[in-house]
């Protein structure tokens, strides 16, 4: 779509005042696409991955009723779709 893309790097981010956990956090790099051209500038975000660390609560996935609970059940993959056809217009 001739973007311009560079990868900016992560970072490692301490979490001390988390309520209820003890962890840090290490983020990966992100990527930045830019496109020169007139008119209005426009920020459009969104993320690849969520990953937990083997030892967090938080990698079970069960359903209660209609309602799923899980790493990844409610996430970004048709953000994502949505975000790159608005660019391609």
């Amino acid at each position: 779509m001739g973007f311009m893309m560079s990868r900016l790097p992560g970072n490692f981010i301490e979490m001390p005042s988390c309520p209820g956990s003890n962890y840090n956090v290490d983020l990966a790099d992100h990527l930045l696409a830019q496109k020169e051209g007139a008119g209005k500038r426009l920020l459009l975000m969104g993320h690849l991955d969520t990953v937990f660390f083997l030892n967090n609560s938080f990698q079970e996935f069960y359903r209660e009723g209609n309602m799923m609970y899980g790493p990844g059940v409610a996430d970004m993959q048709g953000g994502l779709v949505v975000l790159l056809y608005a660019l391609r217009l």
